[in-house]
């Protein structure tokens, strides 16, 4: 599914959702805005802190909740 935000200003952004069916229902499984995934971004960003703790799992555990506090 294709979705394009207008700006007040610029071009419109090219918004990808790719979703995938669980069941009975649809998931968003990734969001690609202008060729960028997040779920590639994430998971780069993931194997990052893993990378500096030396694979600790605990590490990259306290960096998401630090991440998600607040919302």
């Amino acid at each position: 599914m294709e979705t394009k935000l207008l700006r007040v200003e610029g071009e419109p952004i090219r918004v990808n959702w790719r979703v995938r069916k669980f069941g009975d229902t649809y998931k968003i499984v990734d969001i690609v805005a202008e060729g960028v995934s997040i779920a590639v971004t994430l998971r780069s960003e993931y194997v990052s802190v893993l990378k500096r703790n030396g694979g600790d799992v605990g590490a990259l555990t306290l960096v998401l909740l630090e991440k998600t506090k607040g919302l």
